[in-house]
Order: structure tokens, then C-alpha cells, then sequence
């Protein structure tokens, strides 16, 4: 049996939610790990701030934890606290050995938020980083994470033998894996438990997702890790004490908490479908019997969610709007039926599912940019702008926030600001995942504006950021071509060489890529153009390139329309068959008049050869 519990009950309702502040820390908030160190209990009462100041310090040490399966998909999140590392030989109810104040890389987390995981990773809105697992004890119901890199600043702890009933306290966590939330409660009570230190009773809401996230005094020291909620018990919510944090250090290093994927339970399962043992624990802390049965929504949204990651997207559908039907409240079940009709294939029934997630989350960056993308995948591009707009007020430094805008206002054709937004994300430094892509935006959109030059050098670091993506160096090997095009025949020479290298490493890496053999193709035509002309010989590379883009993709004009422009410079031979390719271009795309333009003008130009013949 769990000393903790390795299992919770949470909140799954509404809940205020504040984003992640990008100031620079408050002063106020902490003082020097060092005086922490050299005064008693009494003497580290510290200024408090106001709860807006507070929560721009504290915020900064809590982020989601994700647990990854096999294939690198989420199967449940959690929280996380950056936490000073006390020593290995700390005892477990004391703080004044061995902390650390540089070491900002550890994060402490519940240890039932990774069960089922194959590997884990922490991320803060939309960077993330990879985390191993360092330390985990199943019976404190904790694990350690080192995230290199993370350099995030430590929390302060403090004991709980120091704390008494009736002091504020805050709660921070990333309820159902979205934006940071911030709620006020007091300590209504302090339990003795068999394991270390007394585990903290408090009136501070903490919703599900929320586990492994903080409870901070009003001077921003971490007393404990939220871990569970009695729903039943009239607003009893528990952390577990910092003690807890100390301990953990003698327990030895665990690969996984349990075992791995092969459990196939995620932690939101075992979260809301498991409470086996939950009664004894409650004994165990003196409250008896008191709400330990899971919501019925809880259970719907459970069962939705194992449906789900069974493929069973009908199942799973139903569980969740049982489960909005038992409490219409519940912003997790909307999200999550809106991410299973996505995945479906009915935009319009996601679409409407996360407006519900915005408004009962109104502070949630990450619902807005959903929701926004959605509706620019459904052409509704003012609208999506509302909602990206909204995500950049919420979140001004945020690098996604304003690539989602950039995205909407290039829909809207307004060049210039989706161009300002691009850069404004650009300078933002974002992280690896989005960089690569928002080079290559920015490349496009410098095209289209007719700086090619400048396309071009988006373009080349994208390319050098993720050497095996087919659309970096396709869109890297179409400019340079374009460019070439607007030089002299041995000014072009280099460029020309250059996009044709980037073309062929397109189709080495994706061989369907019909785009990159149609460019491929023009290329090679332009290149063997004056042979042809003097010669009457067809580009036979050329050719080959648009057949083999034309078997991609049969029903393309453009294709066809340059697999007749090289026929017909073969001369007489391939003429017939180039009117055939020219008239098949005009009739599967009469929007573009020059299809059929040209089509008749060729058909002219054979028509007048064969009158002068005769």
C-alpha cells in the first residue's frame, strides 16, 4: 500500500486559468537560498507579495509533465515543480544541509502521473525539453526528473512542521495538460501520516492534470505537491509535504514507475478509474470513508480516453458526451471530444466542441491557437484571427502564439502583417520544434512579397535545421531556381547546379514528392531549351520527370501543361501528343486561361503547318 497513495481523485471542473508569466522575477518573491539556510523557521518570514507578483515568481518553476508511449504520443500529463536539490545525506526533516542553489534541472513530480509511460517530457506552452527519470519511490508516490537544459529557477522549500492551520496558500499546476492556473485557499489541516512530515489539507482548489504542481506560501516557498482530491469531501484538496522531497533522495534510481508501456494504463486512468486502496489511505489519515469513489464523469471521460487510444473513435466519442451530460462544466471533456471528432474527420464538430473549451477556459493560449488553426483549416479566417489575436493578449512572448497569427493573416492576404508576425516570432528564439517550420514560413512569405534572395536564406536554414525534411530543401531548390531564371545563362549557372542538387535531395528523401518533379522537370527543360531548338530533340529528362509527377498525381493541369510545352519542342514528331497534353490541361482547369490559351494558339500554329503543306 501506497505510504501516499499512488492513485488520485481530482477535480475535473472549471477553473480560472492565468498563462505563464515571461517577466523577469520580483525581487521580493525569494531571497537568497543562502539566508534560507542560516535562520530559523521563525526568521524566513519573508515580504509578501500580492498574488499577481506571486505568481509571476512561482509560475516559473512549474510545467506540464508528459508521459510518452512508444510512439512518442501523450497518454497523460501532470505538473511539475523545479525544486532545490537537497543532498544525499539530507536528513529527511531538515533544510539546512546541502542545497542546492545553482542546480535548476530537477523537477519533481507525482510518480503516478508516469505510469504507463515508455518515456517523458516537460514542456512550458509550446518548448519542450526530454526528461529522464532520476529518482522514484512508488510508497512516497514521487519521482525526480532531470530535464537538461530546462534552467528554470528553484523553488525555496519549506517544512511542514513549520506551517499552521489557517495560513494562506497557493496552488499552481497545468490542469489538463493546458496553461498554468493559480488558485488561493488556507491550510485546513495538517495530517500525520506514516510517512515523512505531515501532509497539508487545503481549501485551494487543485484540478485534474494538476498533480505534481506546487502549493506555495505566501512568500513563494514550495510546501508541498499537490496530489490528490477527495470530490466528494467538500473541498479537500492534499499535497504532500516537502519532507517527502528530501526523502526521496535515498530511494534508488527507477527507470520507470511502472514498468513501462506494458501496463497500457495511462495516468488519467488511473487517476479516475482506479481506486483501489484509496479507503485505507483515507483511514490512514484520519478521514475515514470520505468521498472515495471517482465522479461518474470522471469515469465517462476514462473510459472515452482508453477507447481512444484503442482506436475505437465512435466509443470513445460517446463516453465523452456522457460525460459533458453529467457536468456540462468539464472543459477536459470538451477538448478531448473535440480532439477525437478532428481525428475523425468532422472539422465542424471539433470546431464547435473547443469553442466550449474557450469558454470555460477563457485563459488557455494553447485552446485558442486550437481553435484558431482549426477554423483557418475551415476557411473561417476572421474568426481565426479573433482567437490568434486573443492568444498573443494572453501571451505576448509567446513564439506559437504569434506563428499562429502569422499563419491566419497570410490566409487574410494581408502580406505585410503576417510577414511582422513571422519576425516578431523569429526574434522570440523558439524552440527546435517550431523554428525549422517558421523559417520556412517566413521563406514564403518573402517570396511572395518578392524578396527572393531573402526567401532563399529562410529557405537554407531551414534546410540546415532538419536536413531530412523533404519540404525544406524542395522549397530551398524552387527558389533558387526561380532565382536563376532571372539571370544571364552563365550567372545562373551556379544557382541552377544548386537547385538541382536541392530538388534530387527532395526525391531522394520522399520519391512521391510530385511538386519537386515537376520543378525538377522545368529545370532540366530550361537547361537543354537551346539544344532542343537548334536540334528539334525532346528534354528527355524533362519528360520523364512531369510523366512521373503525372503518376502521382493524374488529374494535375500544370503538369500537363509543361509536359506539352517540352513535346512540343521536340518538334513535329511529339506535336500530336502535345496537343493532347495541352488540351487535357485546359480542361481540367478552365479557372487559368492560359491553359486553354495556349492550347489554341498551338493548335493554330499545327493547323496553318498542315494547310501550308497541302
Amino acid at each position: 500500500m501506497s505510504m501516499f497513495l499512488g492513485l488520485t481523485l481530482e477535480s475535473r471542473g472549471w477553473s480560472r486559468t492565468i498563462p505563464p508569466a515571461a517577466a523577469l522575477a520580483l525581487l521580493i518573491c525569494f531571497q537568497t537560498h543562502a539566508e534560507l539556510r542560516a535562520k530559523t523557521p521563525s526568521q524566513q518570514e519573508r515580504t509578501q507579495s500580492s498574488p499577481e507578483e506571486l505568481f509571476k515568481c512561482v509560475s516559473r518553476s512549474v510545467f506540464v509533465v508528459e508521459a510518452l508511449d512508444s510512439q512518442g504520443s501523450v497518454i497523460a500529463f501532470g505538473s511539475g515543480v523545479v525544486v532545490q536539490r537537497p543532498g544525499p545525506g539530507t536528513p529527511p526533516n531538515t533544510l539546512s544541509a546541502n542545497l542546492s542553489d545553482t542546480d535548476n534541472e530537477n523537477l519533481i513530480t507525482n510518480s503516478h502521473v508516469l505510469e504507463g509511460a515508455v518515456s517523458v517530457r516537460v514542456r512550458r506552452e509550446h518548448k519542450t525539453w526530454p526528461a529522464s527519470i532520476s529518482k522514484c519511490d512508488a510508497d512516497l508516490d514521487l519521482c525526480e526528473l532531470r530535464v537538461l537544459g530546462l534552467n528554470a529557477p528553484p523553488s525555496p522549500l519549506r517544512l511542514s512542521a513549520t506551517l499552521q492551520v489557517g495560513e494562506h496558500v497557493y496552488a499552481v499546476g497545468a490542469p489538463e495538460g493546458l496553461e498554468l492556473t493559480f488558485s488561493e485557499g488556507i491550510i485546513s489541516g495538517l495530517r500525520e501520516s506514516d510517512g515523512p512530515g505531515r501532509v497539508i489539507q487545503t481549501t485551494a482548489p487543485v484540478s485534474h492534470g494538476s498533480s505534481g504542481g506546487g502549493l506555495f506560501d505566501a512568500a513563494g516557498r514550495l510546501l508541498g505537491i499537490t496530489t490528490f482530491v477527495l470530490k466528494e469531501g467538500q473541498n479537500l484538496n492534499f499535497a504532500l509535504p516537502v519532507e517527502a522531497i528530501v526523502a526521496i533522495e535515498k530511494a534508488p534510481i527507477s527507470p520507470s514507475p511502472t514498468g513501462g508501456e506494458g501496463t497500457k494504463k495511462s495516468a488519467v486512468v488511473a487517476e479516475h478509474c482506479d481506486p483501489q486502496g484509496i479507503g485505507q489511505m483515507l483511514a490512514g489519515l484520519g478521514l475515514g470513508e470520505l468521498g472515495a469513489a471517482p465522479s461518474e464523469s470522471d469515469k465517462w471521460v476514462c473510459k472515452g480516453n482508453e477507447a481512444k487510444s484503442a482506436g475505437n473513435l465512435n466509443e470513445a466519442i460517446e463516453a465523452y458526451r456522457r460525460a459533458i451530460a453529467l457536468d456540462p462544466r468539464d472543459g477536459s471533456a470538451y477538448r478531448e471530444l473535440g480532439r477525437a471528432l478532428d481525428e475523425q474527420g468532422d472539422l465542424d464538430g471539433a470546431i464547435a466542441e473547443y469553442r466550449e473549451v474557450v469558454r470555460l477556459i477563457p485563459n488557455s493560449v494553447d485552446s485558442h491557437l486550437d481553435l484558431g488553426n482549426m477554423l483557418v483549416a475551415k476557411g473561417n479566417v476572421d474568426d481565426a484571427l479573433s482567437e490568434m489575436h486573443e492568444a498573443t493578449r494572453l501571451a505576448p512572448q509567446d513564439a506559437y502564439a504569434h506563428t499562429g497569427l502569422c499563419n491566419a493573416l497570410a490566409k487574410k492576404n494581408d502580406l505585410n502583417g503576417a510577414l511582422n508576425e513571422c519576425r516578431k516570432a523569429l526574434d522570440m528564439k523558439p524552440d527546435a520544434a517550431l523554428l525549422p517550420w517558421l523559417h520556412r514560413k517566413y521563406g514564403i512569405l518573402l517570396q511572395a512579397d518578392g524578396d527572393l534572395d531573402g526567401a532563399i536564406s529562410e529557405f537554407s536554414e531551414a534546410a540546415r535545421l532538419e536536413p531530412d525534411s523533404a519540404d525544406a530543401h524542395h522549397w530551398l531548390g524552387s527558389a533558387l531556381e526561380k532565382r536563376g531564371g532571372q539571370m544571364q545563362f552563365r550567372e545562373a549557372d551556379a544557382l541552377l547546379a544548386h537547385a538541382e542538387s536541392e530538388l534530387r535531395e527532395t526525391l531522394r528523401i520522399d520519391p512521391s514528392y510530385a511538386e519537386a518533379r515537376l520543378d525538377l522537370g522545368r529545370l532540366l527543360s530550361w537547361k537543354c531549351d537551346v539544344v532542343m531548338i537548334l536540334m528539334h530533340l525532346p528534354c528527355g529528362e524533362a519528360i520523364a520527370e512531369y510523366r512521373k509527377a503525372l503518376v502521382l498525381k493524374p488529374n494535375w493541369p500544370e503538369a500537363h501543361h509543361e509536359l506539352a510545352s517540352s513535346l512540343w519542342l521536340g518538334g513535329d514528331t511529339y506535336r500530336d501528343e502535345a496537343l493532347q497534353e495541352y488540351a487535357t490541361a485546359c480542361s481540367l482547369d478552365r479557372g487559368d486561361p492560359k491553359f486553354c490559351k495556349d492550347y489554341e494558339d498551338h493548335q493554330k500554329q499545327w493547323d496553318s503547318k498542315h494547310h501550308r503543306r497541302k
